[in-house]
């Protein structure tokens, strides 16, 4: 792709910032601060493991449009919760409102994460497209220290639709003058960041850090950042 690129755009969760360390980091704090260990008690990495699960089917019907971000936001701990249970509506909506504070604080990313973005970020102007919230997503980055590499953050509430629908790359693309056959989309799910990217003509790098062997119709398949700037 060198010669051939002139916009990259990445997605954040799971492609730079390491959501999975991050969140888990964020539920432990948020365990300890509600007291709810004792309820727990050694189920405490069940409760973490269950969370996530009920949080991936949430995330997907809200990208849907099956889900309200109201409900999202705190029906996956009422869920998760009950489950285990902590049925209390206070419990429920700390854990909902502390997770959004805390796990936007917390910095893990992938590894050479900074090391690619500081050698990408000399030669391309660079902007983040994300189905995230948007009053989060910007503080993630921030908080990691990679801000200064993007020059826009495009939320799917900014752009009006969400990945992998075309028009959120059609405004990205937009607001960075760049055209499609001289973008590249960077991500880690092949039905949302890479088939959405690729049906509006751009490049698409999967990021596939875990060995999923997930079927994609990217140009690239890397298992580690670093190997971005063999490619660009």
């Amino acid at each position: 792709m060198k010669g051939e690129v002139t916009n990259v755009f990445f997605d954040l969760d799971h492609t730079l910032w390491d959501f999975e360390a991050n969140s888990t980091e964020a539920l432990l704090e948020l365990i300890d601060l509600t007291n709810i260990q004792g309820i727990l008690g050694n189920e405490v990495k069940s409760f973490i493991q269950r969370y996530k699960e009920i949080n991936h089917t949430y995330w997907e019907m809200y990208r849907k449009g099956e889900m309200e971000k109201a409900e999202l936001r705190i029906g996956r701990f009422r869920e998760s919760l009950s489950e285990f249970g902590i049925e209390n509506p206070e419990i429920h909506e700390s854990f909902a409102k502390g997770y959004i504070e805390i796990s936007p604080e917390k910095t893990n990313l992938f590894p050479n994460a900074k090391e690619v973005l500081e050698y990408l970020h000399e030669k391309y102007p660079m902007i983040i497209i994300t189905n995230g919230f948007e009053e989060v997503q910007w503080r993630k980055i921030k908080n990691c220290g990679i801000d200064k590499y993007f020059k826009k953050v495009v939320t799917s509430e900014m752009a009006g639709v969400r990945k992998p629908h075309p028009d959120i790359f059609r405004y990205a693309m937009g607001i960075s003058n760049s055209i499609a056959p001289r973008s590249v989309m960077i991500g880690d799910e092949p039905s949302i960041d890479i088939s959405g990217a690729v049906d509006v003509g751009m490049h698409a790098v999967f990021f596939d850090p875990h060995h999923k062997q997930i079927p994609s119709v990217a140009s690239h398949t890397i298992h580690d950042l670093i190997e971005l700037k063999s490619l660009l």
